[in-house]
């Protein structure tokens, strides 16, 4: 299409950075006059978002502190807000450590089994399927909330339990099948009544069908059913099959409607990304779900199927962070145009407490589309955007101040969260220091010499933070949910002592400290350790080398993605 409005895109570049320390500019793109419209009206509220998440099952039982940052920390990593555990056939897991790291975090925990005991079970066998025995029912629900309650016991309160894990799927590995019936019975007439009796206030979840084909036959005869539909609170579905439809059965039911597991591994590079991105925007449209899961924390180093293979974040993550990191429990979406042009995706959330407004868009194709943006009622000063390309991961961009309506670029293969902000203070740079070594989580330990100190600020995203060298003058501006901090130990002017602190403004690695900034990885956010580079005023620019990888053989069938998982 003719681009006829002048769109901003400031964008980091993989491994060319500027020698000296930029500080954000605050800058006014000029009015669209022929984009596209997207129209944000707080007022036009569809359903409200519980959260984001991923399992622990088999691979990320036993997590370090610094990774469970990177997964559901808001300020540092993807702010995942659910994590789905696995509970094995005996009643136990190996999964705490994570979880109580998840839950010192904030996350809500809940758990799902993939089997009873072989020896209750039809097949004789914990895996390759097999019914669980009617004369075990009540002994498998007593197992069920036993589970729950030691692992409140240990730190780990469960918001909710599974009934079965995609209970209409034959599996090599652990599985256990059930028909409609058999399943309605069991919630019913045992579950539902023991987990009254044992853990009252956990929510049952149900069905977690393989796909979106079969979800209806199962929840049909449970919400037809009087008591196992008053027992019912999250109906679920698996996305290995079908595709996303106006389903609304659970909302009709005053359900919660989740989607808790799938993998995309057909792609790799910016494309899965992308691919992620679409399929989260899809779920959460037109399938109106109110949480979204990917299937592993940690993939398997051959197959994938995570959000971190090899040590570091493989694109999907990034695709998923763009909601995951800004769209916290308790937004709402917003009814916006879903398709506002050909192969570009949009959606917006907003906070019912501040207004705030989160709106992500997926540009799919391989030149830039301009975008009209206009809100219906009051108008934020700014917006914070953050970028996803081939060169850049979930990174933040000069903010934008707003004028109504806002032409605004999306770049080529592209996802872009902006994040609406109130304050658009301008800022001043100084002259800045020497770059810090990268730590073991991609980002970088702060440990710079200071030069002519001077005010540095940098927008930030959900929950991050702007730095402020000690010696310099202004102010600091935090982003969305930010606060300020201050690097100490700068004593200012030319020589200063060194200073410590600092804040990461985005997954790939990019940190600020009292003016210093070294040039992010490229598009993995990097958990090995990297060389450094100096970074100050007029210094010549030292590339941090980045970690590129393309995760050979993952393009595989759906069906082979499913066979894969176990």
């Amino acid at each position: 299409m003719r681009r006829r409005a002048v769109a901003l895109f400031l964008a980091a570049t993989a491994c060319a950075q500027p020698s000296h320390f930029e500080s954000p500019l605050a800058v006014t793109a000029d009015r669209a006059t022929s984009a596209p419209a997207l129209v944000i009206d707080r007022a036009l509220q569809k359903q409200h978002i519980s959260g984001f998440g991923a399992s622990s099952a088999w691979t990320a039982g036993n997590i370090s502190s610094d990774t469970a940052d990177l997964f559901f920390d808001p300020e540092q990593g993807l702010g995942l807000s659910l994590l789905r555990m696995h509970i094995a056939p005996d009643g136990t897991t190996s999964e705490t450590n994570t979880a109580k790291l998840a839950v010192a975090r904030g996350v809500k925990v809940w758990a799902a089994p993939w089997s009873p005991p072989g020896e209750w079970k039809t097949s004789g066998t914990d895996t390759d399927g097999g019914s669980l025995l009617p004369e075990h029912y009540q002994d498998w629900a007593d197992r069920l909330t036993a589970f729950v309650n030691a692992q409140a016991a240990a730190g780990v309160p469960l918001m909710a339990l599974s009934a079965q894990n995609e209970p209409n799927w034959k599996a090599t590995w652990e599985s256990c099948v059930y028909d409609a019936a058999e399943l309605t019975t069991f919630v019913r007439d045992y579950l539902a009544p023991t987990i009254a009796r044992d853990c009252p206030g956990v929510k049952l979840l149900t069905p977690e069908t393989i796909d979106w084909n079969t979800l209806s036959g199962f929840v049909t005869p449970l919400l037809a059913d009087p008591g196992a539909a008053a027992a019912v609170d999250i109906v679920a579905v698996h996305d290995y099959g079908g595709v996303p439809y106006a389903y609304t059965a659970p909302a009709d039911n005053g359900k919660e409607f989740w989607e808790t597991e799938v993998s995309y591994d057909d792609q790799v590079g910016v494309l899965a990304a992308l691919e992620t991105a679409r399929q989260v925007h899809r779920h959460l449209t037109t399938g109106g779900v109110n949480a979204f899961h990917y299937w592993w924390l940690v993939g398997d180093d051959t197959s994938g199927g995570g959000l971190l293979v090899k040590g570091a974040l493989v694109p999907q993550a990034y695709g998923l962070g763009h909601y995951s990191k800004f769209v916290r429990p308790g937004y709402v979406r917003l009814d916006v145009a879903p398709q506002p042009a050909s192969g570009v995706s949009t959606s917006a959330f907003a906070d019912p407490d501040s207004g705030r407004v989160v709106i992500v868009a997926v540009n799919e194709n391989t030149s830039a589309i301009d975008l009209s943006l206009h809100f219906a009622g009051r108008s934020p000063a700014a917006l914070v955007p953050w970028l996803t390309t081939a060169d850049v991961s979930l990174k933040a961009q000069a903010t934008v101040a707003f004028t109504d309506p806002l032409a605004y670029s999306l770049p080529p293969q592209s996802i872009t969260t902006l994040v609406t902000s109130d304050d658009l203070a301008p800022s001043d740079s100084g002259e800045g220091g020497q770059a810090n070594q990268p730590d073991d989580n991609g980002g970088m330990s702060a440990s710079g010499a200071s030069g002519a100190a001077g005010e540095v600020a940098i927008p930030m995203g959900s929950g991050g933070s702007s730095t402020q060298a000690s010696g310099g003058t202004g102010s600091t501006r935090p982003g969305h949910g930010g606060t300020t901090s201050t690097a100490r130990g700068g004593s200012g002017g030319t020589g200063g002592t060194t200073s410590e602190g600092g804040a990461t403004d985005s997954l790939d690695g990019g940190v600020d400290d009292g003016g210093a900034r070294h040039v992010p990885g490229k598009y993995y956010a990097c958990l090995c350790r990297l060389p450094g580079g100096d970074r100050g005023h007029g210094a010549e620019a030292l590339p941090v080398v980045a970690l590129v990888g393309v995760l050979a053989g993952r393009r595989r069938s759906r069906a082979a993605r499913v066979a894969r998982r176990a």
